[in-house]
């Protein structure tokens, strides 16, 4: 069996039926959907729920969201399964959230994440479980702890995903971690989560399918493990809010390099894998003269010795993307978010670090 994962998935903007006429549009992603149809199982993290809800959950800098007849284009890409654990699954509070898997199940892609629903495959002596999970240090909304009523999102932490790798090895299966984790725009993991799916490798057989940051990191095997750690934007576009026309988050160069991890499965073993790198702009989706995505990709590989050096170097990277950011705002920006929501996104922000740690 031949499967593929693919990162973050945002149908809106350029990418959406409502703003790009179909014929257009599907012209534009014939050479990802061509490539896609090559495989037997496509899986790919669905970033905007599907909906026309405008009632947002509150405490974001952002919110993102899919008009519901974008799902032909998860068709039209033979994306047939969908992670739901992230950051944006609850940007339209729970309303948002049901109205998002109904659509889903009424085209008959499935999707797991959430509520503790899990997929199952199983083909050709294979039997693969499909799980999601949603880090803290995303600041998600919506993320399940038992005391509220309709929180949904899937949580990541060390002691879950350890007893749901048992059950699955137990069951004879093979465990598929989709993680939504990590530093957006940063192409070095948070050591956390290198170590911790190092030291589940020393134990488990499994496959990690690593994204949010919205760029590529890095890939190893460790043992009979495979793990990526962000396969970057699969298909996405600038990001607006309501405070400005000005986009909030414009795609960069980085932004635009994605990949597929292509991954063949014989008996619940990975007797071979393949990183295919590919990049899209506003008017093409290309897999020609990528070869140079390769070596910068391996790069990113070789880099993770999770040493002081390592640390450093993140954090250099990081206090220089912050400071960017900050470099684009003025007096106006700042006013603008002096308001309770503001307030609440900080508040929100320490809980879920405290939650990371815990």
């Amino acid at each position: 069996m031949k499967i593929a994962l693919i990162g973050d998935i945002g149908l809106f903007g350029r990418n959406s039926l409502v703003d790009t006429r179909q014929e257009d549009l599907e012209k534009y992603l014939e050479p990802l959907a061509s490539r896609l149809r090559a495989y037997d199982v496509v899986i790919g993290n669905l970033e905007a729920p599907f909906t026309k809800s405008n009632k947002i959950i509150g405490g974001k800098s952002a919110y993102l969201k899919s008009n519901p007849q974008n799902v032909q284009l998860l068709k039209f890409l033979n994306i047939q399964y969908v992670n739901l654990a992230n950051n944006h699954m609850y940007d339209y509070d729970y309303q948002g959230y049901k109205e998002t898997i109904q659509v889903l199940e009424n085209a008959g892609i499935y999707h797991f994440g959430t509520e503790d629903n899990v997929c199952l495959i199983e083909e050709n002596n294979n039997s693969i479980v499909l799980r999601g999970y949603c880090c803290y240090s995303t600041n998600p909304k919506g993320i399940m702890d038992g005391k509220k009523k309709n929180r949904v999102v899937n949580p990541l932490s060390f002691r879950r995903i350890e007893t749901d790798l048992k059950t699955d090895s137990n069951n004879n299966q093979l465990s598929l971690l989709s993680c939504h984790w990590g530093e957006e725009h940063i192409h070095y993991p948070n050591p956390a989560h290198v170590l911790m799916s190092r030291q589940l490798a020393q134990k488990y057989n499994f496959i990690i399918h690593g994204h949010h940051p919205h760029v590529l990191q890095g890939i190893e095997k460790v043992n009979s493990s495979l793990i990526s750690y962000s396969l970057g934007n699969a298909l996405f576009d600038d990001v607006y809010t309501s405070k400005s026309n000005d986009p909030l988050i414009t795609l960069s160069e980085a932004n635009r390099t994605a990949g597929i991890i292509e991954i063949e499965i014989e008996n619940n073993t990975i007797p071979r894998w393949e990183f295919i790198p590919y990049v899209f702009s506003h008017d093409m989706i290309s897999f020609e003269n990528v070869e140079n995505i390769h070596d910068i990709m391996q790069s990113w590989s070789n880099s993770l010795t999770i040493d002081d050096a390592y640390i450093s170097r993140r954090d250099q990277i990081r206090s220089e993307y912050i400071a960017s950011r900050k470099n684009m705002r003025n007096l106006k920006w700042y006013i603008s978010r002096l308001n309770l929501n503001s307030l609440k996104m900080i508040y929100d922000g320490k809980q879920n670090k405290k939650n990371f740690y815990n």
